[in-house]
């Protein structure tokens, strides 16, 4: 008989089953935990109480004048027209007169009707005097 005995079939199977059933342990102890979490994370998603909103309107109010109207959207031209003038200020304190120029004749051109150029007519109008004088223009 050779020195090493073949295993017999019951060993064979002694010896899966017990693999198996430490596989079965190793799935237990992680699985097992990872269960516990999600289940609660469940619950707790489920069983929370509701969210209240975030503004409460008060009683006697109706809902459409709880809050108070903001100033009315300002137009797109109408933002150009500062940008413009923002601008040929800028360009004025760095004494580029031409660029100056360039900037008032774009306003007066595109932008003459907006909120803007008519509420900032007078100051518009004392950059011209100053375009003007430094570019040795009469007026």
């Amino acid at each position: 008989m050779p020195e090493h005995a073949e295993t017999t079939v019951a060993e064979r199977h002694k010896t899966r089953m017990h693999e198996r059933h430490r596989r079965n342990i190793l799935k237990l102890a992680i699985g097992g935990p990872v269960a516990v979490v999600v289940i609660g994370v469940v619950l707790v998603l489920v069983l929370r109480p509701p969210r209240r909103p975030l503004r409460r309107v008060p009683r006697g109010v109706a809902p459409a004048t709880a809050v108070a109207p903001g100033p009315p959207p300002r137009s797109y031209q109408d933002k150009q027209a500062e940008a413009l003038f923002e601008r040929a200020l800028r360009a004025a304190e760095t004494d580029t007169w031409l660029s100056v120029d360039s900037y008032l004749l774009r306003m007066k051109r595109d932008h003459a009707s907006t909120p803007f150029y008519t509420s900032h007519q007078s100051e518009i109008d004392a950059l011209r005097a100053r375009t003007d004088a430094a570019l040795g223009r009469a007026r």
